[in-house]
């Protein structure tokens, strides 16, 4: 018996031990990958800025693979990772959260960030969108790693990260979406129907992995897709903003939509709680038209 009651003990002191090693693996592993994609983005930026697009686009194939190497890197430790059995565990990964926010949204962040970096040439707002990137990979690589090895069960933290890389990319994708309109000569209506579309999946990605789907809420999604799209469309024909202000603007009416659905799911939503959304969302646009 005393034998039994020191290797229980024993093995509770060795558990948190694992664990921490684990973590510390899996945080120096997703720093390297982030480090390696901070070097494949400034690369990118010499022959942009020389007009070697073939360069470029060589590129921007060698960071999408880093991005690749590290999800598939991730999504094969599952099998190498010890069983947890403490507390209320996540036993199994949701195929939802591997396809949508474990392969979609990683895709969608890398190929709207290197559309950016292609259509804008300002060398302190490449800067700024290489350093946004690079973080925000970061944090995917590192709460995938830890979602798939089981350290956590995915928590109302993750789907807010989530929620946040979608604005990230929202910005990204308006932005470029208008410089493809007046750089490739296409028609306006692009942007109308893309932005739409984007937020059709974007939204949707989030109300799938939630568990509750049906007819009236992807209705309700289509609507909202499609009336945001309309508003970008209507505000392009503003004379007086410019497309970095465009972007700012629609991006604060998705953040806005976004936190609606958000709470629409979690059903705590009111209009005092979006009003107060809608009072940060106005000083943020403010705060950052001023910079």
């Amino acid at each position: 018996m005393m034998k039994n009651k020191e290797k229980k003990k024993s093995a509770v002191h060795k558990k948190p031990a694992v664990q921490t090693k684990t973590k510390d693996q899996s945080f120096k592993r997703s720093v390297f990958y982030a480090v390696c994609l901070f070097v494949v983005f400034q690369v990118m930026l010499v022959p942009l800025q020389a007009h070697y697009y073939a360069v470029f686009w060589l590129s921007a194939v060698a960071g999408a693979g880093v991005v690749l190497s590290e999800l598939v890197y991730a999504r094969l430790s599952v099998k190498r990772a010890p069983p947890n059995f403490d507390g209320v565990q996540l036993q199994s990964v949701r195929w939802r959260e591997h396809v949508l926010h474990h392969a979609v949204l990683p895709v969608l962040l890398y190929a709207s960030g290197t559309l950016f970096l292609f259509f804008n040439r300002v060398r302190a707002l490449d800067q700024v969108a290489v350093i946004i990137l690079c973080v925000t990979f970061f944090a995917i690589f590192y709460t995938i790693s830890a979602t798939y090895l089981r350290l956590y069960q995915i928590s109302r933290h993750t789907r807010v990260l989530f929620s946040f890389i979608d604005i990230i990319i929202f910005y990204f994708f308006t932005d470029v979406l208008m410089n493809i309109v007046v750089y490739e000569g296409l028609s306006k209506w692009l942007v109308l129907i893309g932005t739409s579309v984007l937020t059709f999946i974007l939204l949707g990605m989030g109300i799938v992995a939630s568990r509750q789907s049906s007819v009236r809420i992807a209705l309700s999604l289509c609507a909202s897709a499609v009336g945001l799209g309309i508003f970008v469309f209507l505000l392009w024909h503003v004379p007086m903003f410019n497309f970095a202000v465009l972007s700012l603007v629609a991006t604060t009416a998705y953040y806005l939509l976004d936190a609606y659905w958000h709470h629409r799911i979690e059903g705590t939503f009111s209009w005092d709680v979006m009003s107060q959304y809608g009072l940060y969302a106005m000083m943020a646009l403010i705060l950052l038209l001023y910079l």
